[in-house]
């Protein structure tokens, strides 16, 4: 069961996504990514389970193609 406790945060400034999706992957972390940008309307989510992304949606993308729309920012939280 996924709760929405918050244990990491912060800017894609900082951090690349590609560099989250390999963290939550070595530590093979569940749960939700949460993504917002100033530049979206649309909140973006990827599903982690055992560090792999299991599934993912960015306003009408699903699955892969949002995990791809995704990659694109490069500002966001």
């Amino acid at each position: 069961m996924m709760t929405d406790n918050i244990v990491f945060s912060g800017s894609l400034l900082f951090l690349s996504l590609a560099d989250i999706f390999q963290m939550l992957g070595v530590n093979s972390c569940t749960g939700k990514l949460t993504l917002r940008s100033p530049y979206s309307a649309d909140v973006g989510m990827v599903y982690f389970i055992g560090g792999n992304p299991a599934n993912a949606v960015w306003g009408n993308l699903r699955g892969i193609k949002a995990v791809y729309g995704l990659f694109g920012w490069t500002d966001g939280k």
